[in-house]
């Protein structure tokens, strides 16, 4: 069993909580207190062990209550995405999959997915019902940007059968004069 700083940390990593962050004033540390007050703005109480424990089980059934990740940011060297559709686990054999791409300037790919040709990921009931992940690999548009890609053809998907695809190159443009040894300097700024 983890001690209840172990799952509140874990939890709070869960949702995007970072543990630290690097200032100019060198690491700072995320503490406890405020990892409770983000988490239980976010809709997940921390408290106790016990609330630490629904919080968690309640973040992974919300994984199994919608049919696709929100986004996945894919970088565009790698060719190809493993994606997942959450699907009831009783799916026919003989289902296929219908994947449309519609890249952020127009343009449409449809992808068929056999069953037989996705992967077993997790599973988890769901109001009485054994859902599960199914894994698929496709082959990424050629352009960098915001893609949706939307799921159908299998009965019982749940909703939100739509994801953001985010193809993304390796790094973030540089400019030449941008060496190692010529480090330009300038303010920072937090925008969100």
């Amino acid at each position: 069993m983890h001690s209840y700083e172990e799952t509140l940390d874990f939890l709070a990593q869960a949702v995007g909580i970072l543990p630290e962050c690097q200032t100019e004033l060198g690491v700072l540390t995320t503490a406890a207190e405020t990892k409770k007050i983000i988490l239980k703005s976010m809709g997940y109480p921390a408290e106790t062990q016990a609330e630490v424990m629904a919080s968690l089980q309640k973040l992974r059934e919300e994984d199994f209550r919608r049919a696709m990740q929100p986004i996945s940011v894919e970088r565009k060297s790698r060719k190809y995405a493993d994606l997942y559709v959450v699907m009831p686990s009783v799916t026919p054999f003989d289902a296929v999959l219908h994947l449309d791409l519609t890249t952020e300037s127009g343009a449409t790919r449809a992808y068929d997915i056999p069953y037989e040709q996705t992967r077993d990921g997790e599973r988890e009931e769901i109001d009485g019902t054994v859902m599960e992940q199914r894994w698929f690999t496709i082959e990424l548009p050629d352009e960098y940007g915001y893609h949706t890609l939307t799921a159908s053809g299998v009965d019982g998907i749940p909703d939100g059968a739509e994801m953001i695809l985010a193809v993304v190159p390796d790094q973030c443009y540089r400019p030449d004069f941008i060496t190692r040894e010529n480090r330009p300097w300038g303010f920072p700024a937090q925008l969100y």
